[in-house]
C-alpha cells in the first residue's frame, strides 16, 4: 500500500500539469495580493468615484452635496466646461432633476443620488423652519432605532465571520475541484488497463483504501500549499505598505467592510484567540469529513466506469448536489435558520453538516456535545460506507460493460 500511494502521489504532484497549476496559483495569489497597484496601472480611475457636475440647482441643495464627502459620488460646481471622462455626469434642475450622462447610469447609482437630494431638501426645510413648526420639525426628523440582543452567544464579530466564511468558500469550491481527482486516476488506470496489473500485486480493497488515501492527502497538500503562498504573499505585502492599499481597495470594492488600514490593526479587530483557532480547528474538520465522504462516493461510482468520456457525465450531478448545497447554506446562513430552524437539523446529516455546522460555529456558540455527535455521524457514515464500499469497488473494477449511470445504480441496489 505504501508504494501506491507514493507512486500516486508522485504522479498527482510530480507531472507537468501540476507544477503549472502551482505556478498560475502563485501568480493569481500574487496579483490578488497586489490587486491595487494592478488597478492603478491598467486604470488609475476604476477606483475613484464619479464627477456629478452640480448646474442650475437650489443654492441650498449645491451648498449641501458640496459640502458632503461622499465616497460615492465627487461634487463639483458646472460652470460650463466640458465633463472629463465618460464617469462624469451632469446634474441640473428644470421641471425635474435631471442626470446628464453618455451611458445609463446604474439604478442604484440614481437611488443614492436621489436619497441625497432628498436629505439636502430636508436640511433646508428644517433650516427654514427652526423655531416656527415643532410638528413640521418633528415630522421631518428621522427615527432612530437600536437592536438590542437578548441571547447574548449569537452576538458574534460580523467582520470576523464575513472574513472567515469567505475562506471557507474559496477552500469549500477549492475542494470540490481536487474531489474528483482520485475518481478520475480509477477511471483512468482502469481504461488503460493498468489497473488490472496493479491487480495482480495487491488486492482490490488494499487499492480502494490507498485512493481514498491519497484522494485526502492530495486536497490536504494542496490546501497546505496555498495558505503557503498566500502567507508568503501577505507577508510580502506587509513589509511594502503593511496592507494599506490591499484593505482599502477592498473597502471600495465592496468585498468587506473594512475600516482598518494596515494588516495589524486589521487582525487585532477579528480578536484571534484561543476560543477562535478551535473554532477554525472544527470547520476544517467538517470540511474534510464532507469531502471525504464525497470522494469515497465517487470513487465507488467511478469503479464502474471503463472510458473518459462516460466519467464526465457520471461527476456532473455530484457538482449539481454540491453546488445546491452551498447555496442552501447561504440561504440558511442566520442565526434564527442555524441554532432553531432546518439549518440546525441538517448540521447534523451526513454531506451536510460539512457545510451547515461550520456556518453554526461562525454564527455563535455551538456546545462541545453538538459538534461531537455531528462529527460522530459524518465519521460513523463514512467508515459505514468504507467498509460497504470496498466489496462494491470489488466488483466495480472488475465490471467493463460501461453500461451507463442507471446500470451503475442497478448494480448498486443489487450488491
Amino acid at each position: 500500500m505504501n508504494e501506491l500511494i507514493h507512486f500516486s502521489l508522485k504522479r498527482r504532484f510530480g507531472n507537468g500539469a501540476q507544477i503549472l497549476l502551482n505556478i498560475i496559483l502563485i501568480v493569481l495569489i500574487g496579483c490578488a495580493v497586489f490587486a491595487d497597484r494592478i488597478i492603478d496601472f491598467i486604470n488609475p480611475d476604476m477606483l475613484e468615484p464619479p464627477t456629478v457636475y452640480l448646474a442650475d440647482l437650489d443654492e441650498n441643495v449645491k451648498e449641501f452635496l458640496l459640502s458632503q464627502n461622499s465616497t460615492l459620488f465627487h461634487f463639483e460646481e458646472w460652470k460650463h466646461q466640458k465633463a472629463k471622462g465618460t464617469s462624469s455626469y451632469i446634474l441640473e434642475q428644470q421641471n425635474t432633476y435631471t442626470l446628464k450622462s453618455q451611458y445609463k447610469v446604474e439604478p442604484a447609482m440614481k437611488e443614492a443620488l436621489t436619497a441625497m437630494i432628498a436629505q439636502a431638501r430636508q436640511t433646508a426645510i428644517l433650516n427654514e423652519t427652526q423655531g416656527q413648526n415643532e410638528m413640521l420639525n418633528a415630522y421631518i426628523t428621522p427615527i432612530t432605532m437600536k437592536n438590542q440582543i437578548t441571547d447574548k452567544q449569537t452576538n458574534h464579530n460580523e467582520q470576523q465571520s464575513n472574513m472567515t466564511f469567505m475562506v471557507i468558500t474559496g477552500i469549500y469550491f477549492m475542494m470540490i475541484s481536487f474531489a474528483t481527482t482520485v475518481a478520475n486516476e480509477v477511471v483512468y488506470e482502469k481504461a488503460t488497463k493498468t489497473l488490472e496489473l496493479i491487480l495482480t500485486s495487491v488486492s482490490a480493497r488494499t487499492h480502494f483504501i490507498s485512493k481514498i488515501i491519497v484522494g485526502w492527502l492530495v486536497v490536504l497538500f494542496q490546501c497546505l500549499s496555498i495558505c503557503v503562498y498566500t502567507g508568503f504573499w501577505l507577508l510580502v505585502r506587509n513589509f511594502y505598505d503593511q496592507g494599506t492599499g490591499l484593505l482599502k481597495v477592498i473597502d471600495q470594492l465592496h468585498l468587506a467592510s473594512i475600516s482598518q488600514r494596515t494588516f495589524g490593526s486589521f487582525l487585532s479587530s477579528l480578536s484571534v484567540h484561543g476560543d477562535l483557532l478551535v473554532k477554525l480547528m472544527f470547520v476544517f474538520l467538517f470540511l474534510f469529513a464532507g469531502i471525504l465522504l464525497i470522494q469515497l462516493l465517487m470513487v465507488i461510482v467511478s469503479s464502474f466506469i471503463s472510458n473518459i468520456e462516460e466519467a464526465g457525465n457520471i461527476q456532473a450531478p455530484f457538482y449539481i448536489i454540491m453546488l445546491i448545497v452551498y447555496y442552501l447554506a447561504i440561504s440558511l446562513n442566520t442565526p434564527y435558520h442555524l441554532n432553531e430552524g432546518i439549518g440546525y437539523y441538517f448540521s447534523f446529516i451526513p454531506f451536510l453538516s460539512m457545510l451547515f455546522m461550520p456556518c453554526r460555529i461562525l454564527q455563535g456558540s455551538v456546545s462541545f456535545y453538538e459538534l461531537g455527535l455531528s462529527f460522530f455521524f459524518a465519521c460513523s457514515a463514512f467508515f459505514m460506507l468504507a467498509k460497504s464500499g470496498s466489496h462494491i469497488y470489488q466488483k466495480g473494477v472488475l465490471d467493463y460493460s460501461s453500461k451507463g449511470l442507471l446500470h451503475i445504480l442497478r448494480q448498486l441496489k443489487n450488491t
